[in-house]
């Protein structure tokens, strides 16, 4: 087998995001550093097979905080219920991306230190820089997912003993020391400027990925404080395994403030260079009018847009393509957008709906043309109202998906990506090209790293360290809100916040089931609007422990105002009575309640909305992982491995709080 050619067809077939199962093979055994590895061009075609990794659910558009507070599918997600997220009998630890890149080091680092791989010396540092970056994306992903996690830097062999012992977890700041490391050398290695129109990674990408790994991490320390969930926490698992273990600053409040203050100085290199894109504040109706904000998130070439580090690229004449821009015209892929999301938006002078003062006035929710009037231009912009026109170029195309205008919303339809179950739908990635909208057929690009994150990172990061909004803060916030098209006086917003009236649609309104002060409430505000669905929301409501309170209270997950409202006249077969209901009764609320429509066999309606388990913060490890760890039939005591807070070691076993 020409393992050589493999790559290079299928990176070069890919446009630099091929398919992620080619790197998953593990390379064969009789490939030799005479064989690959000798040109730069060979390391160029290997780590373009890790690109796939990047937003892999992006061919259905913005889906990115489905099952949050921000947007949901009619399907309800089983982390809310009590009793149908469970330890899975198998294995649920991918070393696969990890092991792919380990192998690429073993092999390219030797030979690099000898002069043995021909080729641009700063090209090869590149791509070299490339590997950590992927290493340290996968490391984070499983640090998310699982906290504590094996430290491995070498591809390692098919031998049960050498498997096991390098199966011990180590303390999540440990692994997460070692991926800001990576980074480290990832900037160090990687280009300066950006390379091929910005869809491959380079220093900035880097520094943004750095920024939001040490944000993550120090506030998670900060929320989870003397819980399981931290290192010595109390009850945290790994006591046993790593007695005398200690955090690398000293103790835990030096870590957060040295993590906080990691992310502060990362964020800032992208922020204070790296200008916003512009919004024109008007939402283009023909060909005539162009708003560069909106539209960047559905251009074909994104690399014309500063604020776009890096960008998923598609192509209709090679095969590669999404469905981003028919379902911006449609109902996005059957995703909804949330009454708390909606309800987030200030009031274009900048004050909250429910504090709306008399020259801006809160106009009800009686209509969805009425509640977008007078508001934070970004709804106007991203939220679709009826009437308003999604195509106007190419409009004789064939065979096209999505509305031309849109339509009231489909809340009783079921047509798959025409059906709107909150009532509300967004606009992100909208095209208003018919060409583009052909089924599944676009060629509309992707973001992966936004420049803004940059700007919000630095915001929290700084508020969080210091309890206070420094002047770099302030700049970047005031830019921020600015391009949003609401005033830049963020101190306005802050004196008339109601924590009581947040908490009722905004889960970012707690942390460790206590209300936030105002100031961090609408820093975490500010970012869920201007970062809406593009994949945050779950990390932020982890990382903030921002749902403890939905274990003692339920909460309803609600779309638009189908009852008492102009909206009930949409529709002739408004159904809440029988077998087949697609709304819920008026008697339970004038807002449609998605999750609880169904009535039997239905556990967020038995549970009266959504509920919540402290051992769902992260997720059950294998029972695989025991087994293969373990020299034993049953029990797996010898195993190096343990089970996360909350979790038991029985298989389809439920969290215990």
């Amino acid at each position: 087998m020409n393992w050589k050619y493999i790559i290079l067809v299928a990176a070069t077939s890919m446009l630099g995001y091929g398919c992620e199962n080619y790197l998953d093979i593990t390379p064969p055994s009789d490939i030799t550093p005479e064989v690959y590895f000798t040109d730069v061009s060979d390391l160029e075609a290997y780590m373009m097979g890790r690109y796939g990794t990047f937003n892999p659910n992006s061919n259905y558009g913005f889906s990115g905080d489905n099952g949050t507070d921000n947007q949901i599918s009619k399907d309800y997600n089983a982390l809310y219920t009590l009793d149908e997220s469970k330890v899975p009998s198998g294995s649920n630890w991918d070393f696969s991306g990890i092991y792919a890149v380990n192998w690429f080091l073993d092999q390219v680092l030797p030979k690099w230190e000898k002069g043995e791989i021909s080729g641009n010396e700063n090209e090869v540092k590149h791509f070299i820089g490339e590997a950590y970056f992927f290493r340290a994306w996968y490391y984070y992903q499983n640090v998310k997912r699982f906290g504590d996690f094996p430290i491995i830097k070498k591809a390692l062999p098919d031998d049960k003993e050498i498997l096991i012992k390098a199966s011990v977890r180590y303390p999540r700041t440990d692994v997460i020391h070692f991926i800001l490391s990576d980074l480290e050398k990832s900037i160090e290695y990687m280009s300066e400027q950006p390379r091929h129109n910005k869809t491959t990674l380079w220093k900035g990408v880097a520094y943004l990925m750095k920024s939001r790994v040490a944000l993550y991490e120090g506030t998670w320390l900060k929320y989870f404080k003397d819980t399981p969930f931290v290192p010595n926490g109390e009850g945290w698992p790994g006591k046993d395994t790593w007695p005398d273990w200690e955090y690398p600053e000293g103790n835990l409040e030096a870590e957060v403030n040295w993590l906080f203050g990691q992310a502060m100085d990362a964020s800032d290199k992208i922020a204070s260079t790296v200008q916003l894109a512009s919004n024109s504040k008007i939402l283009p109706q023909s060909i005539s009018e162009h708003n560069d904000y909106l539209e960047m998130f559905g251009a074909l070439d994104m690399s014309g847009y500063d604020e776009i580090l890096l960008w998923k690229q598609y192509s209709q004449s090679l095969g590669i393509a999404n469905g981003t821009a028919q379902y911006a015209a449609s109902g996005n892929a059957d995703l909804g957008l949330t009454r708390g999301m909606v309800s987030a938006f200030l009031m274009e002078d900048g004050l909250p709906f429910y504090a709306a003062s008399a020259e801006k006035p809160y106009k009800g929710d009686r209509s969805i043309g009425s509640i977008i009037q007078n508001r934070d231009n970004r709804m106007m912009l991203f939220v679709k109202q009826p009437g308003q026109i999604n195509g106007y170029i190419n409009i004789d195309t064939e065979n096209t998906e999505g509305y031309k205008e849109e339509p009231y919303p489909k809340i009783t339809g079921s047509t798959y990506g025409y059906y709107y179950p909150t009532g509300y739908a967004s606009r992100k990635g909208w095209n208003p090209d018919m060409g583009q909208w052909r089924n599944l057929q676009s060629s509309c690009g992707y973001p992966v790293f936004r420049a803004v994150e940059a700007y919000l990172n630095y915001i929290e990061a700084c508020y969080e360290r210091t309890g206070k909004i420094d002047e770099k803060a302030d700049k970047y916030w005031k830019e921020i809100r600015k391009r949003g098209g609401v005033d830049e006086d963020y101190t306005v917003t802050i004196e008339a916040t109601s924590m009581q009236e947040e908490a009722k649609y905004d889960w970012g309104a707690y942390s460790g089931g206590r209300l936030v002060d105002a100031t961090l409430y609408n820093i975490r505000r500010e970012r869920r609007v201007e970062l809406m669905l593009e994949g945050f929301r779950w990390d932020d409501l982890y990382r903030w422990r921002a749902l403890d309170q939905l274990e003692t209270t339920p909460y309803h997950l609600e779309g638009f105002r189908i009852w008492d409202s102009d909206m009930t006249d949409w529709y002739n077969d408004l159904d809440y009575t029988s077998s087949e209901a697609n709304v819920t009764s008026p008697s339970e609320s004038d807002y449609i309640r998605v999750w609880e429509i169904r009535k039997q066999n239905n556990p967020i309606s038995t549970q009266n909305g959504v509920k919540w388990k402290k051992g769902h913060y992260l997720s059950p490890v294998g029972i695989d992982e025991f087994r293969k760890t373990s020299y034993q039939n049953e029990g797996y005591t010898d195993s190096p491995v343990y089970q996360n807070p909350y979790w038991t070691m029985e298989p389809n076993s439920t969290a215990t709080e």
